[in-house]
C-alpha cells in the first residue's frame, strides 16, 4: 500500500533559525540575562511544536515516553489510531528524517521507527527537565 504525504517544502532555513533565535533572546532578556542558556530552550521547543500537525506532535510525545522506539501497535493502542493512519505519520516522521523506520515484509504487519541518532537529545534527563 502507498502513503500519501506531501514532501517537504525545502526552503532556506536562515529566516526560521534567525526568528527562533530571536525568541531565545527575548525569553533570556524577560529572565534579566544578555546571553542565551539552556533554559530559554523550552519556549523555542514548543513554538516549534505547535507550528507541527497534531498527529506528528502526539506521537512524537509518545516517541519520547518511549524512549526513542515505538511500533504499530504501541501508536494505535495509546493514540487510539488507526494501523493504517499509525502507518501513514510513521511514513511521514521518516520522510522527515525524524525516525528511521524498519519495513515489515507485508502492508499489515508490525512496523517498528526509532528516533534518529541526531536527536537523542529529544530522550535525555536534560530534555525532560527542560519541558514547560
Amino acid at each position: 500500500m502507498d502513503y500519501s504525504y506531501e514532501t517537504a517544502k525545502i526552503e532556506e532555513p536562515e529566516r526560521a533559525i534567525t526568528q527562533l533565535r530571536n525568541l531565545a533572546r527575548g525569553h533570556a532578556l524577560s529572565q534579566g540575562r544578555t546571553w542565551i542558556t539552556i533554559q530559554d530552550l523550552p519556549v523555542v521547543i514548543k513554538t516549534v511544536l505547535s507550528t507541527a500537525s497534531i498527529d506528528r506532535v502526539n506521537i512524537f510525545d509518545l516517541l519520547i515516553a518511549h524512549k526513542g522506539t515505538l511500533t504499530t501497535k504501541i501508536i494505535t493502542t495509546s493514540l487510539n489510531k488507526s494501523p493504517p493512519t499509525a502507518r501513514r505519520i510513521m511514513a511521514e516522521l521518516k520522510a522527515v528524517q525524524l525516525v528511521d523506520l524498519e519495513e515489515s515484509e507485508t502492508e499489515t504487519q508490525e512496523k517498528t521507527i526509532t528516533l534518529k541518532e541526531d536527536f537523542e537529545w529529544f530522550i535525555s534527563e536534560q530534555f525532560k527537565k527542560r519541558l514547560p
